[in-house]
């Protein structure tokens, strides 16, 4: 049950009374923002502008600084700011970064003559710098609320050294801020002896000049050929020491999957791709046949000859594309191992835990909707999109590699008219590798085919349960628990489309649906946790918010609803909790538009009230981890369109 207690603050303002609600923060925050300006400047080019350039540049000689401009918009101020830059190159100097309080510079504009004045003092990297590694600097002193921020990053190094810019496809700059109270891990996850690899990513044959190397997953496949490679810096091997390679696999398999040693471990993570691979070796070591969301434990003792850095070529012969989580996946303990142990010592029989087992248990969710093109869009190509549309593949493979044990798809989910041939081709070849764990909600676009008749014949009693064997104009509203440990979530799923349902008021007071919600949640009021999911928001930054729900939002408020997850605005959007009057309230309704799961993407217009974070342009789907008195989220970016926004939140 939610409690609500307030502390109520009685004041006067130029002679106008007022009453300030004190509520501690229920929840804690990360956000990642991209630069909205970068440039750098040159002493010996002291009029030219480096604006649009694929990188920003530090050097000593000729003096080079780079400037970053990064747009904060909090409505909370950032307990800890985190720069993080990224150099393809070594060094022993340190780079380093120094406030820039005048942030009228223009991206297109600055030069070395016109270049604005940088802080006296320095935040140092530490040294020696790896190549190919990211650098993270604390300017939580730097930012001190909403606005623009800049900064200048320069080195006292007479090496030039290019940094990826915000005109990158990859290792843009990021300003991650950090808000509210969540507490520190008590232990950090083990890493494995020596664990997890160094660098990773995959090639594909069709297309050959492309790099996935922040991918969350690797991939293998026979057709088209797809090898994944991963490289692993290895310690503590010496002869009597057994070398296992570690894969999670979220689907099964009959046909094995091979592992080949790789001589040359020069290739970069961010620049491999099919055409300048290296070539693996003849050996081969091959795993079983494997059941889904399991661990393959492959001997690759043969493949590691001592200390040092050591390849991988990872591939099948099977034509069934497979994703494995990669080292930049957010599960921990499903990314890519390599475990160095004794060979001659007999295994315990009972292994003692590393870290104290889980009392309570917890669920992972996969959050989207906005999904399938029309497989007679011009930018179907195929089904793999073009760079601004139609990425429905690329997002099916991010929950494919998610693993999770629910999919919540909000709405629009085959576009353009949610005809049953575009389901039975567009979505099934994407996200309908899902379809016997997604619960759907009806969008909009359904109701492009009559009665969204395609949408019920596709998902079946899935999409409308109250109505077993209803494939057309059916309610599209039910509800259903998630167990999580020992207890559970109630969620209910609601149509939208108010005007299609319920003689056309399907969502006014007193109507079937209405009545419904009240009854469901009333009926669950001694659940902890409770979510609901929608197609149309009620709160937005542009033109798809939906009045037409608020009847249902005073239930949801009234009943002490959690989350409201929803899709429609094609871009992410996430709000702090608020009550029905979208007023703040710590206590109130969090809803999150997740609409990223690849049509394309929307702009905003102006912002709502208690609006957090907006992005838009970017793909991809949102992991929903469900706790027994709460839950954590993070956005699962498309690699071509990276951002991220994670966080926690308590149940009231």
């Amino acid at each position: 049950m939610r409690k609500r207690i307030t502390l109520v603050l009685i004041g006067v303002l130029i002679g106008v009374s007022f009453i300030v609600l004190v509520r501690q923060p229920a929840s804690a925050a990360t956000t990642t923002l991209n630069p909205v300006a970068d440039s750098y400047v040159q002493a010996d080019l002291a009029t030219s502008n480096f604006g649009t350039t694929t990188a920003v540049k530090v050097d000593g000689s000729p003096a080079t600084v780079s400037y970053l401009k990064f747009d904060v918009q909090s409505t909370e101020t950032p307990t800890k700011a985190t720069l993080k830059v990224f150099t393809p190159t070594s060094s022993t100097t340190p780079i380093n970064v120094r406030s820039v309080a005048d942030t009228a510079w223009g991206e297109t504009t600055i030069n070395y003559n016109n270049k604005p004045a940088t802080g006296a003092s320095a935040i140092a990297s530490p040294v020696p710098i790896a190549a190919n590694s990211t650098l993270s600097f604390d300017v939580t002193n730097l930012v001190t609320g909403n606005g623009l921020v800049s900064f200048a990053v320069d080195t006292t190094s007479s090496t030039s050294k290019s940094l990826p810019s915000r005109e990158s496809t990859t290792n843009k700059p990021e300003l991650v801020l950090e808000t509210g109270t969540a507490p520190p891990p008590t232990t950090p996850p083990p890493t494995g002896n020596p664990g997890e690899p160094i660098a990773d990513s995959y090639v594909q044959s069709d297309l050959p000049g492309s790099n996935f190397g922040t991918a969350s997953a690797v991939k293998v496949d026979g057709s088209p050929d797809t090898v994944s490679y991963l490289k692993f810096d290895v310690t503590g091997m010496t002869q009597g020491k057994k070398a296992t390679l570690k894969l999670f696999t979220p689907i099964a398999s009959s046909t094995p999957i091979n592992v080949r040693p790789v001589a040359d471990t020069t290739w970069a993570e961010t620049g491999l791709t099919y055409t300048n691979r290296p070539t693996p070796g003849t050996e081969v070591v091959a795993s079983s046949s494997f059941t889904a969301n399991s661990t393959i434990s492959i001997d690759v003792t043969s493949l590691v000859p001592g200390n040092g850095v050591v390849s991988f070529a990872v591939d099948t012969t099977s034509g069934t594309s497979k994703s494995l989580p990669s080292k930049e996946n957010a599960t921990v303990a499903n990314r890519p191992k390599l475990v160095i142990e004794d060979g001659t010592a007999p295994p315990p029989t009972t292994p003692p835990p590393t870290t104290p087992p889980p009392t309570s248990g917890s669920t992972t969710i996969a959050v989207g909707g906005d999904v399938a093109c029309s497989t007679t869009e011009a930018n179907y190509n195929g089904g793999l999109g073009t760079a601004t549309a139609c990425h429905m593949k690329q997002t099916s493979d991010l929950v494919l590699a998610m693993a999770p044990t629910r999919v919540w798809a909000t709405g629009d989910l085959q576009y353009n008219s949610g005809s049953l041939a575009d389901f039975d081709v567009s979505y099934e070849n994407s996200w309908g590798r899902f379809r016997n764990i997604t619960d759907p909600v009806v969008g909009n676009h359904e109701y492009g085919t009559t009665g969204a008749g395609g949408y019920y014949t596709y998902f079946g009693n899935a999409a409308s349960p109250q109505e077993p064997g209803c494939t057309k104009s059916c309610l599209g509203y039910y509800s259903f628990d998630v167990p999580v440990g020992s207890s559970k979530w109630h969620v209910a799923v609601i149509n939208s489309e108010c005007t299609r349902i319920g003689g056309g008021v399907g969502c006014a007071v007193d109507s079937p649906q209405y009545n419904w919600l009240q009854a469901d949640l009333r009926a669950n009021a001694g659940t902890t946790c409770t979510a609901v999911l929608t197609h149309r928001p009620r709160w937005s930054s542009n033109s798809f918010a939906s009045p037409d729900i608020q009847p249902l939002v005073d239930v949801m408020d009234a009943n002490n609803v959690d989350l409201l997850l929803t899709g429609h605005a094609h871009s992410y959007e996430r709000f702090a909790p608020q009550n029905k009057d979208a007023q703040a309230d710590p206590n109130g309704i969090r809803e999150i538009i997740v609409g990223t799961g690849g049509r394309d993407s929307q702009g905003f217009g102006t912002v709502s009230p208690n609006s957090l974070v907006r992005k838009n342009q970017t793909f991809g789907v949102m992991k929903l981890v469900l706790k027994p008195t709460g839950y954590d989220w993070s956005f699962v970016p498309d690699p071509s369109t990276p951002f991220a926004d994670s966080g926690s939140g308590t149940c009231s």
